[in-house]
């Protein structure tokens, strides 16, 4: 083909500089991206049924649902080079229990984690500076976020329906939007 490759089923632009589909009923737990890819499509992985997911070393851009709905993702290896999540990339990963985002990463959009109901720890960026809006909402299992010291926005919503229990804000807090804490 032209335009597309497949290695084992997965679904590559021609170079394979694009992770474009993973089958959802691909068997096996786990799945190494390729160290050439710099993004993951839109809805790549939606539904797959993966347990863990490394993240190639030249991932920069993960974009809009992503790995939506890969219910049984408990584990997943984020690139060093990462810049991007997309808005709802991660969100109704019902299993993931743990994230730790590099420093690399620039922005975040909304809802990245949303709906995650089993995300109990989660380590951000020191330099993050926004918390967009929903990005945590519905993480019922969350009950603690330590927040960088470098954060001067919270989106609307951003951890509306979580099962907090403690939360200390920078002081360089500047901004709080609607029902953040709902």
């Amino acid at each position: 083909n032209k335009v597309y490759t497949s290695v084992d089923g997965v679904l590559f632009d021609k170079d394979m500089t694009k992770l474009i589909c993973y089958p959802s009923a691909k068997e096996g737990e786990s799945y190494k991206i390729p160290d050439s890819v710099k993004i993951v499509g839109c809805r790549a992985f939606y539904k797959a049924g993966l347990v863990t997911v490394e993240l190639g070393k030249n991932l920069e851009v993960i974009e809009y649902n992503a790995f939506d709905s890969a219910h049984k993702l408990k584990n997943i290896v984020f690139a060093d080079k990462l810049k991007t999540v997309d808005g709802y990339a991660f969100s109704h990963c019902s299993s993931l229990e743990s994230i730790t985002l590099p420093e690399s990463v620039e922005g975040f959009a909304s809802g990245c984690f949303a709906n995650c109901t089993s995300l109990k720890n989660v380590t951000l960026p020191k330099n993050l500076t926004r918390i967009s809006a929903y990005m945590f909402s519905g993480c019922t299992a969350l009950e603690k976020i330590d927040l960088p010291e470098s954060v001067r926005i919270i989106g609307d919503r951003a951890f509306s329906n979580t099962g907090f229990k403690e939360l200390t804000l920078p002081e360089g807090i500047e901004s709080v939007g609607d029902y953040a804490f709902s």
